[in-house]
């Protein structure tokens, strides 16, 4: 937000009624409260992969959280990761 503008003008973005009107004060309020941390998105991430998983091997899947494995489901785990080519290759530990 411009520190020329007074607080709670409102500013126009786009055109016409397609975008409204946005309140600058209120959008950086709810912008800062929307940030979530980043552990929340890598576990929202991670069920979707687990539910593809499971889609894929046709049936439901018990994950062991400690080791974020499949236990001893060898074609699960085998969708957890795969090789990548030469020079993009992710290393075991990091």
């Amino acid at each position: 937000m411009s520190a020329d503008r007074p607080q709670g003008e409102r500013l126009h973005v786009g055109s016409g009624t397609l975008w409204g009107t946005l309140d600058g004060s209120k959008a950086e309020a709810d912008a800062a409260a929307s940030r979530k941390p980043i552990e929340e998105g890598r576990l929202s991430a991670a069920l979707t992969h687990l539910a593809n998983i499971s889609y894929r091997t046709g049936r439901a899947l018990e994950v062991d959280a400690d080791s974020e494995t499949f236990g001893a489901n060898r074609e699960a785990n085998g969708y957890l990761s795969r090789e990548y080519r030469r020079p993009f290759e992710v290393p075991a530990r990091v």
